[in-house]
């Protein structure tokens, strides 16, 4: 299979924003501190290509994925978990 690249300079700009976004957290820190390149596997978040051809809801999707992925990485604070479940309860 041939992978097409994104060449359209606003979607990459804007792909660069979302991976920066998802970069700039404790977590993705906590990661690459925690785990090193080299024993990474398939089960570790992988940021998502910003240069492959994929549709806006595609990119979304990917992106989406990653940083729930990351989210595994997050300090544990037990006063800021309740929080956030409780607000994550009442926003359904």
């Amino acid at each position: 299979m041939h992978e097409t690249m994104e060449t359209d300079p606003a979607t990459l700009a804007r792909r660069q924003k979302d991976i920066d976004y998802g970069k700039n957290t404790i977590a993705y820190d906590r990661y690459i501190q925690m785990v090193p390149k080299k024993e990474r596997t398939k089960e570790h978040p992988t940021t998502p290509p910003k240069d492959v051809k994929y549709s806006r809801r595609g990119w979304d999707g990917m992106v989406r994925l990653w940083r729930k992925q990351l989210h595994a990485w997050d300090p544990v604070d037990e006063s800021s978990t309740s929080a956030v479940e409780e607000s994550g309860a009442s926003a359904k």
